[in-house]
């Protein structure tokens, strides 16, 4: 995910700067809420600040317990039927499944939709053979891949559609 790091903080911060009701989180190893670094900061600030406070940049990730944290702390604030979930991760979960499969059950249950972009699913041979996004698949609406401006481009289009619990999708 490192290769993508900053590309997906650009995303976020273009979102962050054209949305009002963004509220934007990292997670590495711990959840870190940085929707006022971007908020307050043009980009290659934003960026550095939030590389220099998150531990372990790039260095793995326990989605599930940050999805947990998330749920724990945020979720009855921010999640509703108006919200739509945006998570953008490779899926390589360090910790146990059964801690992303209640979290992402609960953010789902909460949430008008929730999008998954994988860099890794612009892949010919994708398989979303990582533990951590193979036990999140039942919670997610759209999974999608996000290697490149089209990718993005038609997994945006995926957020004003209607949940369709017959008809996951992968784009």
């Amino acid at each position: 995910m490192e290769l993508y790091s900053r590309f997906f903080v650009h995303l976020i911060y273009a979102f962050q700067n054209a949305y009002d009701k963004i509220e934007t989180f990292i997670f590495s190893t711990a959840l870190h809420r940085v929707s006022e670094i971007l908020d307050n900061h043009e980009f290659d600030k934003a960026f550095e600040i939030i590389s220099d406070r998150v531990p372990q940049w790039s260095g793995g990730t326990t989605i599930g317990s940050c999805l947990n944290d998330f749920t724990q702390e945020h979720g009855y604030g921010m999640l509703d039927k108006k919200t739509i979930v945006l998570v953008l991760s490779d899926g390589w979960d360090t910790g146990g499944p059964e801690i992303i499969q209640t979290a992402m059950q609960t953010i789902y249950k909460k949430s008008k939709k929730v999008i998954w972009l994988n860099p890794l699913a612009g892949s010919s041979d994708f398989s979303p053979e990582a533990l951590g996004l193979k036990t999140a698949l039942p919670y997610i609406d759209v999974l999608a891949s996000a290697h490149n401006l089209e990718s993005l481009k038609l997994a945006i289009s995926q957020i004003q559609k209607k949940r369709n619990l017959l008809n996951r999708q992968l784009i």
